[in-house]
């Protein structure tokens, strides 16, 4: 699941706003709003500074009975399920990243390595959160490509992504799947970023074959005019394969969407960004 936290006014100026932006979040979560357009209407209003800019960050472990960990999660759960966590709510074991502006907390994401038998030579990313006034900034593609570089070679990344977030996992290359979940009335859709041939290949037999559904889904959402080229880069770099390249993440095809959302160079990405740009 991963979660761009929404703005949080504790007196909004007069009933008629605070009611509309009430019907704006009951929109962003069934979807029929995005939260980048959630955003600017409250920069519209006046009621939230522009995104700060992120280019002095850092991202750090965290222990998980850091009083900052359960601060988080409680805004986590405040915004999904509108209440705070439970101790019956299932719990994984779960690594923590925390990123940070100077001393102030921006954001966390919440992962584990193999969190049970049937999650083999997978990374699950439980939660993510990135807050308020550091929406938009990269924060969350930071915060995923720093697991990424956790993620043993062999391994796939696997999320429950919440329906407002399914598109911010599309962007970063996460291909969906036919697995659905529902909790409290919350839509999660079950998405897998394969990070091998062989997990690639997995994939695809669970799409009876359909190499091309989920980089359609990915090319649509980017709003890009997805060219032959660089598909037939991608899956010829897939077929190709070798197993040297695969003890190498960085020459992975797969980490195409994260590398050039965190503006890092990929052996793929002179393709990519030839009509990226255009």
């Amino acid at each position: 699941m991963v979660l761009i936290l929404r703005d949080y006014m504790d007196t909004p100026p007069n009933p008629e706003i605070a009611n509309y932006l009430k019907e704006l979040k009951h929109d962003v979560h069934k979807g029929l709003l995005t939260q980048e357009e959630y955003n600017e209407t409250l920069v519209a209003l006046g009621l939230t500074e522009k995104k700060k800019s992120i280019s002095d960050y850092f991202i750090e472990d965290i222990n998980l009975d850091d009083p900052t960990v359960s601060k988080l999660e409680t805004l986590y759960y405040r915004e999904i399920f509108g209440r705070k966590k439970r101790k019956k709510d299932s719990t994984l074991i779960n690594e923590v990243l925390v990123g940070k502006v100077g001393l102030d907390v921006a954001g966390a994401i919440w992962y584990c390595d193999e969190p049970t038998p049937d999650y083999k030579k997978c990374v699950y990313i439980d939660m993510m959160l990135v807050l308020p006034e550091y929406r938009g900034s990269g924060l969350g593609s930071r915060l995923l490509h720093q697991v990424l570089e956790r993620t043993p070679s062999d391994h796939c990344l696997i999320t429950y992504a919440w329906k407002p977030s399914i598109d911010f996992y599309r962007k970063h290359g996460f291909l969906t799947t036919e697995q659905e979940s529902d909790k409290e009335d919350q839509f999660f859709q079950k998405m897998v970023l394969p990070l091998t041939k062989k997990s690639f290949d997995r994939y695809c037999r669970e799409k009876a074959g359909n190499y091309f559904e989920g980089l359609e889904e990915i090319f649509s959402v980017l709003n890009k005019r997805c060219e032959e080229d660089f598909l037939s880069d991608f899956v010829n770099a897939v077929s190709n394969l070798s197993d040297t390249e695969e003890e190498h993440q960085p020459l992975s095809p797969f980490t195409v969407f994260i590398y050039d959302k965190c503006k890092l160079k990929h052996p793929l990405l002179s393709s990519y960004n030839s009509y990226n740009q255009k």
